[in-house]
């Protein structure tokens, strides 16, 4: 009996060890995530304040009716309606659809392959740092675990829009917004046969047809560098950009996979968002060489509408 009782203590001591190293397992890396996450918040405050100390734009007054950037901010999305929704300095110093791989081309939509030429890039030094002031609107623009579920795959309408609002003047609230966005995905079905992934090509396709935007006025540059997404950011142009989720390594993405986001700005070292696979994506940065991975791996290509005059 004392043997059985020896027994049954020593299979209860090991249970415990083993609870409690699966407790700590859990902990540390609890842990760590939430040190990460300090840390990317953190860096994107800097950055952001890196770049906006170089400027004073003249209205700074929020528009009461646009969306906020998430319900923890109660940040609002900025009447474009000024002259200074760009900020180029040069300074001496400065310091979700989810698939797995990217797309061939060719089944891209008919319309944007009747325009093939390469966008006319200037050749100038960009700027040190650049950042434009648009609309930021998260894929579920309503950021409830409802709207969450039903906009899991709408990436590329939330990035068209933000781009979209921004060349053409306009803001949205979190309704208006979630009602354009369904009525995009309408729209896909209807002409393009479902709601599916779409990238640089397909994407000039979709703003063409959903929004009449002449082709001529969609660029679309082909193996494109962090040079070409500052050039575009100086002629104050949002960048559409298609990256891979997982290599970007954001803390608030669910699912990484397949996405698209909409370029920013910059500064000499990271790269500016408007990432709207996270209601924490507004000004979410990442360094130049994370962001190129990324891109790169979901096919290389950019997107920017031009039909916002460059003085305006």
């Amino acid at each position: 009996m004392c043997k059985f009782l020896s027994t049954k203590k020593g299979i209860f001591a090991i249970l415990l060890i083993l609870i409690l190293g699966i407790g700590v397992y859990f902990s540390i890396t609890k842990i760590g995530q939430y040190l990460y996450i300090k840390e990317v918040e953190q860096k994107n405050t800097e950055t952001i304040k890196e770049v906006k100390d170089q400027f004073t734009p003249q209205n700074t007054s929020p528009d009461k009716n646009s969306p906020a950037n998430s319900s923890e901010t109660g940040s609002t999305i900025p009447n474009k309606d000024s002259s200074n929704n760009i900020s180029s300095i040069s300074t001496e110093s400065t310091s979700p659809k989810q698939t797995n791989t990217p797309p061939n081309q060719s089944t891209s939509i008919n319309q944007a392959n009747t325009a093939t030429d390469q966008p006319n890039v200037s050749k100038t030094e960009p700027a040190t740092s650049a950042y434009l002031e648009v609309p930021f609107i998260t894929q579920a623009p309503l950021e409830t675990t409802k709207n969450w579920e039903l906009h899991e795959n709408s990436c590329e309408e939330a990035a068209v829009l933000q781009a979209y609002l921004y060349e053409s003047g306009q803001t949205m609230t979190k309704e208006e917004a979630n009602t354009e966005i369904l009525k995009m995905i309408d729209w896909e079905i209807k002409n393009l046969g479902g709601h599916n992934d779409l990238y640089a090509d397909g994407v000039r396709g979709f703003i063409n047809g959903y929004y009449g935007i002449p082709l001529d006025k969609i660029e679309v540059v082909y193996d494109a560098n962090i040079d070409d997404i500052k050039k575009f950011i100086n002629q104050k142009h949002p960048v559409i950009v298609p990256i891979m989720g997982d290599i970007l390594k954001n803390p608030f993405y669910p699912y990484p996979g397949y996405h698209m986001l909409v370029v920013t700005g910059y500064t000499k070292d990271r790269i500016i968002t408007n990432d709207n696979g996270t209601k924490h994506g507004k000004d979410f940065t990442y360094d130049n060489e994370t962001f190129l991975k990324a891109m790169q791996a979901a096919g290389g290509d950019i997107v920017m509408i031009k039909t916002k005059t460059t003085n305006s």
